[in-house]
């Protein structure tokens, strides 16, 4: 299979890849001729005033309907592959956003049914007007875009595994090559199949978020589904670890605790311990030292040690940390979030236990 890289320069760095096959238009590009030029359309950062007030705002609208495209459960290693080619260039690992992931499918569903040959440019391309797509309030942003015939030369079909070890292999290329957009914070991922073949759009936005206090830790959460169950870290070398694992999938920083050795002249603090179910990817994590005091005693659990501090009591600007059983597979559900709390203690399977502990949530 042959390629050529495209990269676009502009405020920002919004890179596309087009790995072609058997006819493709791309078999006389040589190295020199490969590279785009200047597109500022590709990018954009804060200097641009308000972009989502702007009178141009009206043209994102203009996109005709496009049937879903996208290949469910491929989002997420490619999501996984993003944060690995970032952490392997030194960058933070970036949490996907829902509406930047609904706009990314609908951009590579479009790009796929259009086709190589019906696109006026001849190949898939960035939007033009993602700028004013995404939510408001974002300081910069950029998108990458990775293409395939469906076949290689011999006439074979490049599998969902083949495309993404080239997404894998094109996004830490960027990041080896470029440092890609590097202070961007948040995601929306897309993989689209059609008769015409696979593209990958990735949409990388920065916006301000919250930060630690001096005293604190940011608190990382995975979703297990196999166990159903979340895995907590305040440790960002043991999320780097974790974000490799498959089974694991990374949804961000969602929170902060307090260091170890953290103190509070008002609300009570208490330890918070994380102990792992054995020969399980679940963890059981407790702030009341009754309940500690039996399940260090249960061979079945390993204790891994003390995650940080948490309040015992609500205060100014903390939320509860949610607790359900799950009595099935034994293990506890956690969560802080108000709509995540109503739709799990509406499912029979899990008993509602109150909140665990309380935390400030990350914004």
């Amino acid at each position: 299979m042959r390629y050529r890289m495209l990269t676009r320069l502009a405020l920002g760095l919004s890179l596309t890849v087009a790995l072609t096959g058997t006819g493709a238009a791309a078999a006389s590009a040589g190295p020199d001729s490969s590279r785009g030029a200047l597109d500022p359309s590709s990018s954009w950062d804060a200097a641009a005033a308000a972009p989502h007030a702007s009178a141009d705002a009206p043209r994102a609208a203009a996109t005709s309907a496009t049937a879903d495209r996208t290949v469910k459960g491929l989002d997420w290693p490619a999501f996984r592959s993003v944060n690995l080619a970032r952490l392997s260039g030194g960058s933070e690992p970036v949490s996907r956003r829902a509406e930047l992931d609904s706009i990314a499918g609908d951009w590579a569903s479009r790009q796929v049914e259009l086709g190589w040959t019906q696109n006026a440019e001849g190949s898939p391309q960035d939007d033009p007007d993602l700028e004013w797509k995404v939510p408001a309030g974002s300081l910069n942003g950029t998108q990458g875009l990775i293409y395939s015939w469906g076949t290689w030369e011999d006439g074979s079909p490049v599998t969902e595994s083949d495309f993404l070890g080239l997404v894998d292999y094109w996004l830490h290329e960027w990041e080896r090559e470029s440092h890609w957009a590097s202070t961007m914070t948040d995601a929306g991922v897309a993989i689209a199949h059609s008769d015409y073949g696979w593209v990958a759009y990735i949409i990388l936005v920065q916006y301000p978020h919250s930060t630690a206090a001096a005293d604190e830790m940011p608190l990382y959460r995975f979703y297990v589904p196999s166990t159903g169950t979340h895995f907590y870290s305040t440790s960002d070398g043991e999320r780097n670890t974790v974000i490799s694992y498959p089974e694991y999938l990374y949804e961000g920083r969602v929170a902060y605790i307090k260091a170890p050795r953290a103190t509070s002249l008002t609300t009570p603090l208490a330890d918070l311990n994380r102990f792992q179910l054995k020969g399980t990817a679940s963890h059981f994590y407790t702030a009341n030292t009754l309940e500690y005091a039996q399940v260090v005693k249960f061979p079945q659990y390993q204790l891994d040690g003390i995650a940080g501090r948490v309040f015992s009591a609500s205060g100014p600007g903390l939320t509860a940390m949610h607790r359900f059983f799950r009595p099935a597979s034994g293990t506890h559900f956690y969560s802080a979030n108000p709509d995540e709390i109503a739709l799990v203690k509406a499912m029979p399977e899990y008993a509602y236990e109150g909140p665990a502990f309380y935390l400030r949530i990350a914004s």
